[in-house]
C-alpha cells in the first residue's frame, strides 16, 4: 500500500522523519507512526494542534486535515518526546479508521511536508541506534509479530526482555578474559604461572 517514493540516498543512516503504517487496514482501526525531528511540526500542520511535552503519552483526539483544510478523519493521537520513544527520536503514533484510503492520504500528507515513507525495520533501526534497545530486542519484535504459536511467542518474548542479550555479553565477557588470559601466556610464558597454561585455559 505504502508508495516508495522520496527514496533517501543515505538509506537507513537518513536523518530524515519517516513515516508509515504500523498495522493493518481493513479493520476498525489502524495506525501510522511518524518519527524523526519534524514529526511533531507535521502533526501540528495536519492537526491545528500546538505540540507541547504537557501533551506527552496522552490520548487525545483531533481532526486530521489536508493542506487544502479537507478534513481527512476523525484520530486519535499520541506523542512522544525525545528520547522517551521507541526510536529515541520524537514520534507520534496517529490512530486511524481502518480504510486503506485514510491510511494513504495521510500518509501522503506527510509525505508533502518533507518526511519518507520508512524503510523496512526502520523504526527498530532506530532504536538501536540510539540506544533503546539491543539488536537482538530489535529481533525479537519481528518475531513476536510472526509468532503463530505459544512457543515461538515465548521465545520472541524472552529474547525481548534481554535475556539473550545477557547470555551474550556473558559468553563476550568470558572469552574476553580468555583473551586475555593467552596473551598473558604467551607475554610472560618464561614464568610458570598455572593460570595461564595451555591445560588451564583448555
Amino acid at each position: 500500500m505504502q508508495k516508495q517514493r522520496h527514496l533517501d540516498p543515505a538509506g537507513y543512516l537518513s536523518n530524515r522523519t519517516i513515516v508509515a503504517l504500523c498495522s493493518p487496514t481493513g479493520g476498525a482501526s489502524s495506525a501510522v507512526r511518524i518519527s524523526g525531528t519534524d514529526t511533531h511540526k507535521i502533526f501540528d500542520l495536519l492537526t491545528g494542534a500546538k505540540s507541547s511535552s504537557a501533551n506527552e503519552r496522552l490520548a487525545k483526539r483531533y481532526w486530521l486535515k489536508d493542506r487544502a483544510g479537507k478534513k481527512i478523519d476523525d484520530v486519535v493521537g499520541v506523542q512522544y518526546f525525545a528520547p522517551k520513544s521507541f526510536t529515541g527520536e520524537d514520534v507520534v503514533e496517529i490512530f486511524i479508521h481502518g480504510s486503506p484510503i485514510i491510511a494513504q492520504k495521510l500518509i501522503d500528507e506527510v509525505i508533502s511536508h518533507g518526511a519518507r515513507v520508512a524503510l523496512p525495520g526502520e523504526f527498530s533501526f532506530r532504536g538501536v541506534k540510539n540506544g533503546k534497545m539491543q539488536l537482538s530486542q530489535a529481533e525479537a519484535v519481528k518475531e513476536l509479530i510472526a509468532a503463530e504459536n505459544d512457543f515461538s511467542l515465548g521465545l520472541a518474548l524472552d529474547k525481548l526482555s534481554g535475556t539473550q542479550h545477557e547470555f551474550i555479553e556473558k559468553i563476550r565477557d568470558e572469552l574476553m578474559q580468555l583473551l586475555f588470559l593467552s596473551e598473558a601466556g604467551i607475554d610472560f610464558s618464561d614464568q610458570d604461572l598455572d593460570e595461564v597454561s595451555l591445560p588451564t585455559l583448555k
